[in-house]
């Protein structure tokens, strides 16, 4: 007993300099990390914003196409990564002119519904990306032509479009351009429901939306032989399902100016507009599609400021995390969250005292759901219950775990098969290989359900099968957190704190709240089987003992 003793107070001694040196180590990291910042990196007012294109649409033969018009770069916005999810589509390099060579083009492989998903990062700026070069923005003849000439929604030789033009120009025919805009973003009325969006509707009703308040002044300026376009672009603010905004950009033999009649700029736009096509108000083009549709998504990415300068030399860049390109501090900031979750697991477990499959099982669930969708996470899990009550009635007794586990692997991947295919008939899932994390992740849950079918109980097994979901919807939340991600990104020494908290939550050893009146509902129920298990284990043991005196008995008569 002394022996036993003197073991404890030397664990607890060694636990206890061992949370110590965490905090010390965490501390003096923090602090050297701090000082070796240069304070420089992404500045404090650049955002990255992530612009989804998402078209869906059928396809009649093998022949149809559809084409996108992706973001521009532009003075204070440059896209520094892309991706593209063309299921059942193959992209094409578009040749036929210059203007649209940038855009892409993915020809259906077959008939039927089709799906075409572009991702763009945009990286915005304040301060200037940088600056285009006025040789390459005069016009050619043809272009000269092209935008003093009608088009469709700009019909330059209306009755409208030349009363106007002819008022307008004996107010001020020097300075035309200015009155033209002043005219069209005081006297036109905003009116987002308005049926006619073309130049001389708009004129006559003097209302419009964005698009028909540009295809007027577009109107104007070329009838006045000012070459004029529309751009179509988006307003960077997060949001779904945002529209596109329409601006209008004329020449005058040296370079571009921009104006935006909807709300009132002009000379220099803000830095959050960003253009995707020029010279046209449609993003998306098709041919033998029907049923299209499209919508647009912007959401803002969390980028900390560069620690460490960003792009330091020599062994010390290996400790700055940040100088990593945009798509890999994204990937190890969701990488930094797996310990979080993992803590908030020992949480449920050793103060709330819920029990799940295991410390890790939660928090990869969560993860598979980001890997996948909600839907499709869905679909798999209530699959891995069904397999797991149904399979464990086919699957023969008193099995080793080697082939057990084959066999659930087996039956696992078959059925995530048929999931895929069913989800995908539905146009309800992405692409299937976002399935292999799950069902690597679901295979090692199920067995463990198997297991505890058999030495628990449907009852345990099922109670225990909830909360491990429960925890990893909790779990799901804290690997959203994209602020404490790039923070970990940045100080990834804040891990040492969450050591110490992990060993302060498994030296708790007072009252768990299952153990309270009002929440004992949460606990696990009784392992039944196990107390039969030892009430037969110890009359089987107590019995020859019974014998045993009886038959001393007997001898000694």
């Amino acid at each position: 007993m002394p022996i036993r003793r003197l073991k404890q107070r030397l664990d607890e001694k060694y636990r206890g300099l061992v949370i110590v040196t965490l905090i010390l180590l965490g501390i003096i990291t923090l602090v050297v990390r701090f000082f070796l910042s240069t304070g420089e990196g992404v500045p404090h007012n650049d955002k990255i914003f992530i612009l989804t294109y998402d078209a869906s649409f059928k396809s009649v033969d093998s022949k149809s196409l559809i084409r996108l018009s992706p973001p521009l770069d532009t003075d204070n916005a440059f896209i520094i990564a892309q991706s593209i999810e063309n299921r059942g589509l193959r992209l094409l390099r578009n040749s036929k002119n210059k203007e649209s060579l940038r855009d892409i083009v993915a020809l259906a492989t077959s008939p039927g519904n089709k799906r075409l998903i572009a991702e763009f990062s945009v990286h915005i700026s304040p301060l200037n990306h940088k600056k285009l070069s006025l040789t390459t923005l005069t016009l050619s003849t043809k272009q000269r032509e092209l935008y003093l000439s009608n088009s469709i929604g700009i019909e330059i030789d209306s009755t409208e479009v030349m009363e106007v033009v002819k008022k307008l120009t004996a107010e001020n025919h020097e300075r035309l351009i200015e009155v033209i805009f002043k005219y069209v973003h005081q006297n036109i009325i905003r009116d987002n429901t308005a049926s006619n969006d073309d130049a001389t509707s708009v004129l006559r009703s003097r209302k419009a939306d964005a698009l028909g308040r540009a295809r007027a002044m577009v109107a104007l300026c070329r009838a006045s032989k000012i070459p004029a376009r529309i751009i179509t672009g988006f307003i960077l603010k997060e949001g779904f399902d945002i529209e596109p905004h329409y601006w209008v950009e004329t020449h005058d033999d040296s370079q571009w100016i921009p104006y935006d009649p909807e709300n009132g700029y002009y000379g220099e736009l803000p830095f959050d507009f960003l253009p995707v096509r020029k010279g046209g108000s449609s993003i998306i083009g098709e041919s033998s599609v029907e049923d299209i549709s499209i919508s647009f998504d912007v959401t803002e990415q969390y980028v900390p400021v560069g620690q460490l300068g960003g792009e330091v030399k020599g062994i010390m860049g290996i400790l700055d995390l940040t100088r990593l390109s945009f798509d890999t501090r994204s990937t190890i900031a969701m990488l930094l969250l797996l310990p979080l979750g993992a803590l908030f697991t020992t949480f449920c477990t050793n103060i709330i005292g819920i029990r799940t499959y295991g410390t890790f099982t939660p928090t990869l669930l969560a993860l598979a759901t980001i890997y996948a969708d909600w839907i499709t996470t869905l679909v798999i899990f209530l699959t891995i219950a069904i397999t797991g009550l149904l399979g464990r009635y086919v699957m023969p007794d008193k099995l080793s775990r080697i082939p057990r586990l084959t066999i659930v692997f087996t039956v696992v991947a078959m059925s995530m098969t048929l999931g895929v295919s069913i989800m995908d008939y539905f146009s309800l899932t992405p692409a299937g290989h976002v399935m292999l994390v799950p069902i690597i992740i679901l295979t090692s849950l199920i067995d463990r359900l198997y297991k505890s079918l058999d030495e628990d109980g449907v009852r345990i097994a099922m109670t225990r099968f909830g909360w491990t979901a429960a925890v990893g919807v909790g779990c799901y939340f804290i690997l959203f957190q994209e602020r404490i991600g790039h923070l970990l990104l940045a100080y990834p020494e804040i891990h040492m704190f969450t050591l110490v908290m992990v060993l302060f939550l498994s030296d708790y050893k007072y009252n768990k709240l299952s153990d309270t009146y009002w929440f004992n509902w949460i606990a696990e129920p009784r392992n039944v089987k196990s107390v039969k298990s030892k009430e037969i284990l110890n009359t089987e043991t107590q019995a020859p003992k019974v014998s045993a005196q009886s038959s001393l008995q007997d001898v000694e008569k």
